[in-house]
C-alpha cells in the first residue's frame, strides 16, 4: 500500500497545476479521480438492453474498445457480458452437443448461416445465466486461469457495483471475484474500473514505492503468488476455434501463440505445456508468434467498408462474406484469422506481445503490461520457457 501522488495537471480553465495530494489505498475512489489518478472518463460504462442484436452489441463494444458491458434484463436486473461469454456461446452454435459428444466443425457455407442467425439473435441469449439455464456445463466445468475452478457468471446480485465513496483497498478486493468493477457517484454508474487502471496507480507511487517495485523482481512475485500466471499457449497451427475451447476450458482471456508442430500431443485441441529443461526442446518450437485476446471477437460482426474502387462491394455484409473469403475462417488459424479481415476492421486485434524476463524489476513487467492491448505480458524465465 504505498502512497502516490496525483493533481499535478493543470485544471480545464487553463490555470497552473492543482496542489499535489498524497494519496493511499485508505482513500476514497472518488479522491483518486479527482486528482487524476483515475481518469473518471477512463473506461466507459455500456448498459444494453437484453433485446439488443449481439452483433450490434459487439459493434459498439469494438467501436468503444471495450471488452464487457453490462445488460438490464426484462426483470430490471442486470448482468456482465464479455466476450468470453460470446465466444462460449459462439461454440455452443457451431459445435453443437449431442449425446455428450461434440460435433465437427461443418463447412464454410453452414457455418456462414449459423453466424448470420447469431448475428440476430438477442444478446440475452449469450448471457452465461441463460446458458446455464439451458443445460451450459462449461461455466461449471472449467479450470480458471489460475488453476482453481473458474469463477460463476457475475448476475445481478453478484455484479458488485462500487460507491465512489468506497475506499481503493475495497475495489481491489473486487477484482479476485470479477474482472471489471462498475462505479457509481450519487447513484449513478460513472465508469468501468479495471485491473489495468489499478497497475497504472503504480507508475504513480512515491519514491519509497517505487524503489520497492525495482528491487522486487517478477520472479519474487511469481514464487509468493504462482496464481498470477496462467500456462496455457495455442500453438501458431491451432484452429481459431481450438483456441477458443482452449482458452473457455481454462477461462483465460488472453494466450500466447507459440511455434510448434500442429498437435503437439496428438489431439485436435492440443495445448502445449513445456517444460524447457527438457533437453529435446530446441530450435524454433515454442518460439513466441504472437498473442490472441479472446476480445478479438468482437470484430467479427462488423461491416465492410465500401470501397471507391469495387462497385459490387456491400457496405452492409459482414466482412466475411466477402466472395473473396471461401473457407471457413474459424478453421483457420488465429493469426489467418487476425489477417483474413480488413486493416480497418484487425488493426485494434494486431497479434503484436510485449514480454519480460522473470529476473526483471517488477516495475518494468508493469510498465509493459499496461503498455499493451492485452494489459498482459509474455514471462520468460531464466531457463527459458515463456509463461503469460
Amino acid at each position: 500500500p504505498a502512497p502516490m501522488v496525483g493533481g499535478a495537471s493543470p485544471d480545464d480553465a487553463g490555470g497552473p497545476p492543482h496542489p499535489k495530494t498524497t494519496l493511499a489505498v485508505t482513500n476514497t475512489v472518488d479522491e483518486f479521480m479527482s486528482s487524476g489518478l483515475l481518469q473518471a472518463e477512463g473506461q466507459q460504462v455500456l448498459v444494453v438492453a437484453h433485446t439488443e442484436a449481439i452483433s450490434r452489441v459487439l459493434a459498439q463494444l469494438h467501436a468503444k474498445r471495450l471488452s464487457s458491458c453490462i445488460v438490464t434484463l426484462s426483470s430490471g436486473q442486470q448482468e456482465s457480458f464479455d466476450c468470453m461469454d460470446f465466444g462460449a456461446y459462439l461454440l455452443e452454435v457451431v459445435l453443437p452437443t449431442s449425446g455428450g459428444r461434440t460435433s465437427s466443425l461443418e463447412d464454410w457455407a453452414a457455418t456462414k448461416r449459423k453466424l448470420l442467425k447469431v448475428a440476430t439473435e438477442p444478446i440475452r441469449k449469450a448471457l452465461r445465466s441463460e446458458r446455464r439455464s439451458s443445460g451450459d456445463r462449461s461455466s461449471a466445468s472449467s479450470l480458471g486461469s489460475r488453476g482453481r475452478a473458474a469463477s460463476p457468471r457475475m448476475t445481478a446480485a453478484e455484479l458488485r457495483r462500487l460507491d465512489a465513496n468506497a475506499g481503493l483497498s475495497r475495489l481491489v478486493q473486487l477484482f479476485k471475484g470479477q474482472r471489471a468493477v462498475p462505479i457509481c457517484h450519487d447513484g449513478e454508474l460513472c465508469r468501468m474500473v479495471v485491473p489495468g487502471d489499478v497497475l497504472e496507480l503504480c507508475l504513480s507511487v512515491m519514491e519509497e514505492g517505487k524503489a520497492r517495485l525495482e528491487r522486487t523482481t517478477l520472479a519474487e512475485v511469481m514464487e509468493t503468488c504462482p496464481s498470477m500466471l496462467s500456462t496455457l499457449e495455442i500453438t501458431e497451427h491451432q484452429s481459431l476455434v481450438q483456441a477458443m475451447q482452449l482458452m473457455r476450458d481454462a477461462h483465460v482471456y488472453v494466450a500466447p501463440i507459440v511455434a510448434g508442430p500442429p498437435d503437439m500431443d496428438g489431439s485436435p485441441g492440443g495445448v502445449a505445456r513445456r517444460d524447457s529443461r527438457d533437453p529435446n526442446e530446441s530450435g524454433e518450437r515454442g518460439m513466441l508468434v504472437g498473442q490472441f485476446d479472446i476480445a478479438s471477437l468482437r470484430a467479427l460482426f462488423l461491416k465492410t467498408p465500401q470501397s471507391a474502387d469495387d462497385g459490387e462491394s456491400d457496405p452492409g455484409q459482414w466482412w466475411w462474406e466477402d466472395s473473396s473469403i471461401t473457407t471457413n475462417i474459424l478453421a483457420e488459424t488465429c493469426m489467418d484469422f487476425l489477417a483474413l479481415g480488413p486493416s480497418s476492421v484487425m488493426d485494434d486485434c494486431a497479434p503484436h506481445a510485449a514480454a519480460v524476463l522473470s529476473s526483471e524489476p517488477l516495475s518494468r513487467a508493469i510498465s509493459r503490461a499496461i503498455a499493451t492491448t492485452y494489459q498482459s505480458v509474455v514471462v520468460y524465465e531464466m531457463d527459458a520457457s515463456s509463461r503469460t
